[in-house]
């Protein structure tokens, strides 16, 4: 009796933001194009690690789907959006869709000018690069103490053509859930 009285209460406890519907926002959006979406499960797994709900907006071209983010974001109520830098005029078109510019968070996976303006415009801005190097070609970089054990000539972080690799993509998901 006492036994399913306390099995009652534990299932209870355990489906009650379910029942509630507490559980129906997700902690964090990314609308990946491009780099983000070749980490994709890696950024799942550590965003899940951090104890945080994740949900995807796949899409070619992010900026293309500008209009449609606020009736996503509507939708599932994010606290962070996660979107690859894109130019300031997509980012600002994007910070007025969701009318809240703090939470979009801007990944920096190309370096340049683009990154320094995004910064500058008050974005959450977070530069990969310094992990993951510029695309272009094959990049290998130093081991990270994470990356055990390692060659002495580094890990390859990027193929030949420019895309990330499996340690790149682990490098960026690892960049990505440390600013949520």
């Amino acid at each position: 009796m006492l036994l399913g009285l306390v099995a009652i209460v534990v299932a209870g406890w355990w489906l009650w933001p379910t029942l509630d519907g507490r559980d129906d926002d997700i902690d964090v959006l990314v609308v990946g194009d491009g780099v983000l979406a070749t980490a994709r499960r890696s950024i799942e797994l550590r965003v899940r690690e951090a104890g945080l709900s994740i949900e995807w907006h796949a899409t070619q071209q992010w900026c293309d789907v500008v209009g449609g983010l606020a009736e996503v974001v509507d939708t599932v109520d994010p606290a962070r959006i996660v979107v690859p830098l894109a130019g300031g005029a997509c980012l600002e078109a994007a910070a007025v869709a969701i009318r809240d510019a703090d939470r979009l968070v801007v990944v920096v996976s190309e370096g340049g000018p683009d990154a320094v303006a995004a910064a500058a415009s008050g974005f959450d801005a977070i530069d990969a690069t310094r992990l993951i190097g510029q695309a272009g070609g094959p990049v290998t970089m130093p081991c990270e103490w994470w990356e055990q054990p390692c060659a002495p000539q580094g890990v390859a972080v990027r193929a030949a053509d420019g895309s990330l690799t499996e340690p790149g993509g682990e490098r960026l998901a690892r960049v990505v859930a440390a600013a949520l």
